[in-house]
Order: C-alpha cells, then structure tokens, then sequence
C-alpha cells in the first residue's frame, strides 16, 4: 500500500522535480513539464499492458512502480527539449516497456 501511495506521489512531484531544473526560462519550463507527464503516461500505459500480458490478465503493481520511476528518469536529462508530444510518449513506451520485460 506504502508503495503504491509512493508512485502517486511521484506522479505529482516528478514533473514539478524536472521542471525545477529550468527556473527562469519560462518555454523550457513548460516543455520539461509537457514532455515529463508524457513520458509518465507512456511508461506507465506499455507497464499496464504488459505486466496484464505476462501475469495472464491481472497486474503486477511492482511493475507499474518501476516503470513510472523509468519513464520520469528516461525522459528527464532531455525534458526540456522541444521535442514534441509523440516523442515523449514514445521515450515513455520504451522505457515503460524495459522495465516491465526487464523485472
């Protein structure tokens, strides 16, 4: 239960975390924001996916703990690039989908 509360946390501070590192810059800002919370939606959508696939049809919720903590981390040394949406939920499915096969 502890853990899960944490990757809820880290849904709503994770972002404000990367966006932190370009204070000042008000378009960097928005895109480390934009780009981190899809990242988190990717990572976390291929984590739901197939974690449900490897465990016949029933989640694994250290899949989902790990892959959020993936997505953020994946994303978060170029969040804030201008790199469009699609990208940052394609970093997110890739790290996403590491995590959950790799664990």
């Amino acid at each position: 239960v502890f853990a899960m509360i944490g990757t809820t946390l880290l849904w709503v501070y994770w972002p404000s975390f990367v966006g932190a590192t370009e204070t000042g810059i008000v378009k960097n800002e928005m895109h480390c924001m934009t780009n981190t919370i899809l990242s988190l939606v990717g990572s976390t959508g291929a984590s739901f996916y197939f974690s449900q696939m490897l465990n016949n049809g029933k989640f694994d919720a250290v899949h989902i703990q790990n892959s959020t903590l993936a997505g953020g981390v994946a994303i978060g040394a170029t969040a804030r690039l201008d790199m469009g949406p699609g990208i940052a939920i394609v970093v997110g499915l890739i790290a996403g989908t590491i995590s959950t096969l790799g664990y």
